[in-house]
């Protein structure tokens, strides 16, 4: 025991633990400094649609409403949140978390600390890679956590890859396999076969774009070397961790492949890599930011798109490669890069095309045979296969750091905790995305808010536009109001009828509002036109509530039906009086 009283080995994970939070703070600079305000990300994309679901299964567990129903959505027919049980890692660690805790402070912690665990499960498989080099892991699990191709989805809103922190662990299981007896083969045996059903944990397309290049290349591994008891071992890890991949997705394999809520979708091209993109740094980077070409290759939205893999790691990669190591992460690397090209090759943005026999065609990929096949037809988002080349180059880079050479510099404490901060600062600034990272204000008026407070009150009609981002707003005000709305979606594509909703917003008819039960309307003012403005003043009246975001009606037909119950209470009150002198002179008008 040392002076602190704990083992030695516990205060060098506590201290990696505190070093990879202390780095996923500064990945999402400035979010920490406004947890309990903003989410991550561009204004109301996917971190918007996330939160409203977690604070859904914190009010189903409250109120005793189904947890996978979500009635309030699509009212009033409700929607199916099956697909929240097929993507546990997305909303169950931040609704845990905000069972004690305000939302926004809930989903960012859970963010905060996922992206930290990234780095922790790289750490621990780089300590056996690297034989127990602290150094070394650290760098590794730092490249990992800290990946362009992962914090360019942070923009995006995503949270979809942090399941991705079980990957590692799978290979550490497997490696720990080998030299394992008795129980403790049995307990890595164990841990194997959740870390790979957990890896889709996050989003089920995980167990194509991770799990699949991975366990083919573990596999290819020990056919060439003929470890026949490693391949066996594989094998069954897989298949046992298969089956509980399985028992997790079944709920959502019909809602995904019935209702083509992926299928449908589209991407490929658009989501496929670019031929420079692994050599491309981010053009929101404060120093590589003036490239020319990196606009082009990575487009507006680069989210599905980056994989820069870095000076300093791609350094450390070429130190373990010279000295032959680490050829199996090799395989890796180019296996998930040709991958991620997507069906046709690109470059600069554009498909390249070569001349047959006279004719301009494009230049197919291997990634082409995936239309063909089935399951595997619904990947739409090719760039994802760089999921498994950061995990290559990260451990690549942690047995570049370990190579004596790169060790002699480190020799002495002062000068090992000087050279080792500054690198890791600078792997870190070398990889850094966003700065700062994209926010929004999540923050609900409050008299939106009170709206959950007053009697009555059937269903709210958000108008604003088609796109998910403008569906989401309106989803996350219901986190804030809490009644019934009349569109949203679970996931991707509202199951709402389009015409429907269409017909209320382009007509706010009084009479068509009432049979829709639509009694608050909540015009959007940031995605409204004049017309629309101008129209819902016309048709309901002035607001309730205006401010530079938002105007809130109260529909005519929620007036009525309020008259006509203050009507009945005097109408009881007076006895036989006459029914006439009930009804105010200024509001016969409207009847």
């Amino acid at each position: 025991m040392n002076r602190a009283g704990l083992p030695s080995i516990r205060r060098h994970w506590f201290a990696a633990c505190l070093f990879y939070l202390a780095c996923a703070v500064a990945i999402t600079w400035p979010l920490v400094s406004r947890m309990d305000t903003h989410l991550a990300g561009i204004e109301f994309r996917d971190s918007a649609e996330r939160a409203h679901h977690v604070w859904w299964l914190v009010h189903a567990l409250r109120t005793g409403q189904p947890l996978f129903w979500l009635p309030n959505l699509g009212w009033p027919d409700g929607m199916a949140g099956i697909t929240l049980v097929g993507h546990p890692l997305q909303h169950i660690p931040a609704a845990l978390l905000a069972l004690f805790l305000p939302l926004l402070i809930a989903d960012n912690l859970a963010l905060l600390l996922q992206i930290a665990l990234m780095g922790l499960a790289m750490y621990a498989l780089g300590l056996h890679l690297a034989r127990g080099c602290r150094i070394a892991a650290l760098v590794g699990g730092l490249v990992f956590m800290a990946a362009p191709t992962f914090q360019a989805h942070l923009g995006d809103g995503h949270n979809v890859h942090h399941s991705l922190a079980f990957a590692p662990l799978f290979v550490l299981a497997l490696l720990r396999m080998k030299s394992a007896t008795g129980r403790s083969r049995r307990r890595w045996f164990v841990a194997g076969s959740l870390s790979f059903a957990l890896v889709s944990g996050g989003h089920a397309l995980n167990a194509i774009h991770m799990t699949m290049p991975l366990a083919f290349v573990l596999f290819l591994q020990g056919l060439l070397r003929r470890d026949w008891r490693g391949l066996l071992q594989l094998v069954l890890v897989c298949l046992s961790g298969a089956v509980v991949q399985f028992l997790i997705l079944l709920p959502v394999i019909g809602e995904t492949l019935g209702h083509q809520a992926y299928t449908g979708a589209g991407g490929d091209m658009r989501f496929s890599l670019d031929l420079l993109g692994i050599v491309t740094p981010s053009h929101f980077h404060p120093l590589y930011g003036h490239l020319e070409h990196a606009l082009p290759v990575l487009g507006s939205r680069p989210a599905e798109r980056s994989a820069w893999v870095g000076f300093i790691p791609g350094a450390l990669t070429l130190a373990a490669l010279a000295h032959g190591r680490g050829r199996l992460w090799l395989g890796l690397a180019l296996i998930s890069w040709v991958l991620a090209l997507g069906p046709f090759l690109k470059l600069l943005g554009e498909p390249l095309t070569v001349l047959v026999d006279g004719r301009s065609s494009y230049v197919t990929m291997p990634q082409v045979l995936f239309e063909s096949l089935p399951v595997l037809n619904i990947e739409r988002t090719p760039g994802r296969f760089t999921y498994p080349l950061a995990l290559a180059v990260a451990c690549l880079a942690t047995l570049g750091m370990a190579l004596p050479p790169s060790r002699r510099w480190l020799q002495g404490r002062r000068r090992r905790l000087v050279a080792t901060t500054v690198l890791l600062i600078l792997i870190l600034f070398d990889y850094q995305w966003y700065w700062p990272l994209p926010t929004f204000d999540a923050t609900v008026p409050a008299e939106i808010a009170a709206l959950g407070q007053r009697p009555g009150l059937r269903a709210v009609l958000n108008i604003l536009g088609q796109y998910r981002d403008q569906r989401n707003a309106a989803m996350w005000l219901q986190t804030a109001h809490g009644l019934p709305i009349l569109g949203g979606q679970v996931t991707r594509h509202s199951p709402v009828n389009p015409a429907r909703l269409l017909l209320l917003r382009e007509t706010l008819d009084p009479a068509l509002l009432q049979v829709a039960g639509a009694d608050i309307v909540i015009l959007h003012l940031r995605y409204a036109s004049q017309e629309q403005h101008a129209l819902a003043d016309a048709r309901l009246g002035l607001p309730i509530y205006l401010d530079e975001d938002y105007a809130v009606y109260e529909t005519p037909a929620r007036m009525l039906r309020q008259l006509g119950s203050s009507h009945r209470q005097r109408h009881s009150d007076l006895g036989d009086q006459p029914v006439c002198r009930c009804i105010p002179r200024r509001r016969a008008g409207w009847m």
